[in-house]
């Protein structure tokens, strides 16, 4: 059994290397964080789902950082 090692940018738990998905940015998902992961419509950074969820607009997810 590999060593947890590896942190998950969006939950902070440590997982083995190869449980974290590269999520194409510079963060770093376990598996089950990725499968939430949205990408803002403005500003493009990745979010879990239950934090842009309240900010639909037209379709698309928003931020609180972005207008």
């Amino acid at each position: 059994m590999g060593d947890k090692n590896v942190r998950c940018d969006f939950c902070n738990d440590y997982f083995e290397e190869n449980n974290i998905l590269d999520t194409g940015y510079e963060w770093k998902a376990c598996e089950d964080c990725a499968d939430e992961l949205i990408k803002c419509g403005c500003c493009s950074q990745l979010f879990l789902y239950e934090e842009l969820s309240k900010d639909k607009i037209d379709g698309i997810y928003y931020c609180e950082n972005c207008p």
